[in-house]
């Protein structure tokens, strides 16, 4: 059940990641990525009310996982590129560097702390508090002010002259010709297909 409810998550991913960069270059990264942590907040929200009353069950995993693996998938090129939009692009490389090691530490200390709610309040509690995360995330996010530049204005320009598929197309297209590009696309997709599975087992692994 932990490997299936690990796909269901991860699925979306799949099916909807290009899909979503072409939605967040189209219709603006700040406003898909408010979206985003909205539906999670409800979620986060909808799990945890369901654990605190008794009545969750296992297709409510099931379900809250596909829609959260959804929304991942259009939270995750929105938050990623916005970081260009935001910094001039002699910062941009510090930027970078500094968002990923807040979520690697994240990521370290996130499920540490996790687990010593889990243990001294529940499950429905640490529910409950990624809710509040998120809403914190979403308002801090409203905040962000995005200045107009020369790039971001060429890029609507090229949108708009192109279809919703074309966009794909030339996306596809673009990794494709670009072998560097297409060596990093490799590299990234090889820990996700095989690290986390093992993350997704580790209580398996614990039992055992």
């Amino acid at each position: 059940q932990l490997g299936l409810i690990g796909a269901a998550r991860g699925l979306p991913l799949l099916l909807f990641g290009i899909v979503a960069g072409v939605v967040a270059d189209r219709y603006g990264r700040k406003a898909q990525l408010i979206i985003a942590q909205s539906l999670n907040v409800i979620l986060n929200l909808i799990l945890a009310t369901l654990i605190f009353t008794g009545h969750i069950e296992l297709w409510h995993i099931y379900a809250t996982g596909i829609l959260a693996g959804t929304v991942q998938a259009f939270q995750q090129p929105a938050r990623q590129t916005i970081i260009s939009d935001i910094v001039e692009k002699k910062h941009l490389l510090n930027a970078i560097s500094l968002n990923s090691v807040a979520t690697n530490v994240s990521r370290s200390v996130g499920p540490a702390i996790g687990g010593i709610l889990i243990h001294a309040f529940g499950v429905d509690i640490s529910y409950f508090i990624q809710a509040g995360l998120f809403a914190l995330a979403t308002i801090w996010t409203v905040q962000i002010k995005i200045p107009e530049t020369h790039m971001s204005s060429e890029l609507s320009n090229r949108m708009a002259s192109q279809s919703f598929f074309s966009s794909i197309k030339y996306g596809f297209s673009y990794i494709l010709s670009n072998p560097l590009i297409l060596a990093l696309m490799v590299l990234g997709l090889a820990p996700m297909v095989l690290a986390m599975p093992y993350v997704s087992l580790m209580p398996v692994f614990a039992k055992d």
